[in-house]
């Protein structure tokens, strides 16, 4: 009886297998979400949590009710960096192995694009540390556009003489 099962067993794992890898669908896009904070900029939104989605050629924000699509190919800009609070006692809080009890730093993305009357939007998010590098990453392949390191990025004076 199990030599007779084999063969439509065998089909079914090869389907479900292929619809797990997308051989299936080659044509649709991959699809990332990502759970942010709105910290700022122009955008209707309230000081809250938003969701970030990047699917085939725009960023889609959405709270609550409220939808906001971005094509990726008017995205100008991208930034990205860090805010590092410390906290008393963190120097001994992080001499604990393996656990970064002090680590309390913020990730913060943001976006900068033209909307559909040629006025600049700028936002800035919040973004928890497992997903920092992901959305960023994410947002690099939707768009092409190099994150700026804010960080990293030195001050330019410039000087009249």
């Amino acid at each position: 009886m199990i030599e007779k099962r084999s063969p439509v067993l065998l089909c079914l794992l090869a389907v479900l297998l292929t619809a797990g890898t997308g051989f299936a669908s080659e044509n649709k896009k991959p699809r990332a979400t990502f759970p942010l904070a709105y910290e700022g900029g122009n955008l209707p939104l309230h000081h809250d949590r938003v969701t970030a989605t990047l699917a085939g050629n725009e960023l889609l924000f959405a709270q609550h009710r409220r939808r906001i699509s971005v094509p990726a190919g008017s995205i100008t800009r991208i930034s990205c960096g860090s805010e590092a609070r410390r906290k008393f006692m963190d120097a001994v809080l992080d001499r604990v192995p393996l656990v970064h009890l002090g680590d309390a730093g913020s990730r913060y993305v943001g976006v900068t694009w033209q909307d559909a009357n040629h006025r600049q939007v700028e936002v800035l998010f919040r973004v928890s540390k497992d997903d920092y590098g992901n959305f960023v990453a994410a947002l690099e392949r939707l768009t092409g556009i190099a994150p700026v390191d804010t960080n990293r990025v030195p001050a330019v004076v410039r000087y009249q003489l």
